[in-house]
């Protein structure tokens, strides 16, 4: 087997390729096989990994949702720039923006938006007043009901 190839294009660093490269004379790769299945099955390593996200993979994740900085700030209640200290590794990303980033991305790629949903509800009414829950029951089954203010 040939030496892995160092992808250097690579959207996250350390990516090696062993096959579905063409290599060129110069060792560079002159052409990737399926880079969109490859931009899969690196969204796929970055998301398994069992410790905080670095600042390429949260960058890369974001991008790949087509998320501006602007709107995953937006989204997370976050200023855009702390949002680019993160992806620039000037700090630390906060754990449970890079839990939501993963499942973010997990939802959208399976098709389902329940965490964005729940993610674009609160920053619309984050600091809303505290309203009243009220609830009916009939059919045996209690459910909540539009409070009458």
């Amino acid at each position: 087997m040939a030496a892995p190839f160092r992808y250097e294009a690579a959207p996250v660093a350390g990516v090696f390729l062993v096959s579905g490269f063409v290599a060129g004379t110069d060792d560079r790769a002159v052409a990737i096989e399926d880079e969109a299945g490859l931009a899969d099955a690196i969204a796929a390593a970055v998301l398994a990994v069992d410790r905080r996200l670095a600042g390429d993979e949260f960058r890369f994740l974001r991008v790949r949702l087509d998320l501006s900085l602007a709107e995953l700030s937006a989204l997370f209640g976050i200023a855009e720039e702390k949002l680019g200290r993160w992806e620039r590794d000037e700090a630390a990303i906060a754990g449970s923006a890079d839990r939501l980033l993963r499942a973010l991305y997990v939802e959208r790629t399976q098709g389902r938006a329940a965490v964005q949903h729940i993610a674009k509800s609160l920053a619309r009414g984050y600091d809303a007043p505290r309203r009243p829950y009220w609830f009916q029951r009939g059919d045996g089954v209690w459910r909540a009901v539009p409070a009458d203010d």
